[in-house]
């Protein structure tokens, strides 16, 4: 135990004014945190303390599952191609080379090792699928199950099981109805030979693939159709792509691992520029202008 006068816990009478959430304001009025720049923060004792007791409880609840990974923090830029958010995140990735010259990044989450390690073991991968697919709920969402059907298809693919691949990709169009767009971008080119002999299904691929009409990737540069005087950003154009999923704005924010008020922010410039008062009108007007 030690006196509270022998402690460093710098409270505050009033908050900063920078100080906008009222988390923020708190922590920073206890004496729990000091901001460092923007985004960047010094847990301080009492921070610290919390943060300890919060670790203990993960901890207990991870020795308890029993299964726990420890994966690296600097990934290799392909596998952050093949997820396709190399391109999708922007300037909010951390990159970097290492001594041979290759891309590297800091990774925010760890999606990409984990696929990366399943891949290479196909029975895992598949109890995976499975388990996603048996557990299915209406709070696991639309996006997840395609999500996991379209890595099932991948699975079967890799296994020379293109029976099992095609009905698992039926099963993801029919569950995606032309609402769910991302996942499909992402694989466009993955099943091209499979959708080659099979062009009825082809024809019900949620987004364009090569040699259809051309449409922005995450790599092109922005699009700025005639009608709109204002460009749109490769950002804006990426949260424009969820907005024809049935993802709220929260789960939108933590696919990008941003915060739900610079998420609401893109909206309003999305809004602005098509124009469109709700997300229904944004997406129609933006298919017009062939946007997504």
């Amino acid at each position: 135990m030690h006196r509270w006068s022998e402690l460093f816990i710098p409270t505050l009478r009033e908050a900063p004014a920078d100080a906008e959430v009222a988390s923020h304001k708190f922590l920073v009025r206890a004496g729990y945190i000091r901001q460092l720049a923007a985004g960047i923060y010094s847990y301080l004792f009492l921070g610290t303390r919390s943060f300890n007791k919060i670790m203990a409880i993960v901890r207990e609840e991870m020795d308890r599952i029993g299964q726990e990974f420890f994966l690296p923090a600097l990934h290799p830029r392909e596998i952050w191609e093949a997820s396709g958010r190399w391109a999708l995140m922007g300037e909010n990735l951390f990159r970097l080379k290492d001594r041979k010259g290759g891309d590297m990044c800091l990774g925010m989450t760890e999606e990409e090792v984990m696929t990366t390690i399943a891949l290479k073991d196909l029975r895992s991968a598949q109890d995976c699928v499975r388990g996603a697919l048996a557990t299915a709920s209406p709070q696991a969402g639309r996006f997840t199950l395609v999500d996991a059907l379209l890595c099932g298809a991948q699975i079967a693919q890799l296994s020379d099981d293109p029976g099992r691949a095609l009905e698992m990709l039926v099963r993801a169009i029919e569950i995606a109805r032309e609402e769910i767009i991302l996942p499909f971008v992402r694989l466009h080119d993955v099943f091209a030979g499979l959708l080659a002999r099979h062009p009825a299904v082809a024809a019900q691929w949620p987004v364009p693939r090569t040699g259809a009409r051309p449409g922005p990737t995450a790599e092109s540069a922005p699009v700025l159709p005639a009608e709109l005087p204002d460009p749109f950003t490769l950002r804006e154009l990426t949260i424009l792509r969820f907005l024809a999923t049935s993802m709220s704005t929260m789960e939108i924010a933590d696919e990008l691992c941003l915060s739900v008020n610079t998420v609401k922010t893109h909206l309003a410039a999305i809004y602005r520029k098509l124009p469109a008062s709700r997300r229904r009108d944004a997406v129609l007007r933006a298919r017009q202008l062939e946007l997504m």
